[in-house]
């Protein structure tokens, strides 16, 4: 499973952190998000079944102590 931001594909920090769960849900948690956050983030998947996407638009307006949770659920 691929995740990107903005056409780049994201790997985990001290900020982001990517889980996968039991039954195929994929999580992107973003702590402590900051306006460079705002992007367009994808997740593509694929098996000998076939291949899923999922995006999402985040947009953040300032600096927050918040964090950002993207759940990207994938169906057959």
């Amino acid at each position: 499973m691929n995740r990107f931001k903005d056409g780049i594909e994201l790997q985990p920090t001290d900020r982001i952190n990517i889980h996968q769960g039991e039954k195929g849900q994929a999580f992107l948690l973003i702590h402590d998000t900051e306006e460079q956050d705002t992007g367009l983030y994808k997740c593509e998947a694929q098996s000998m079944a076939g291949r899923c996407r999922s995006s999402a638009t985040l947009q953040v307006l300032g600096k927050t102590w918040l964090y950002c949770y993207l759940l990207y659920v994938f169906t057959d």
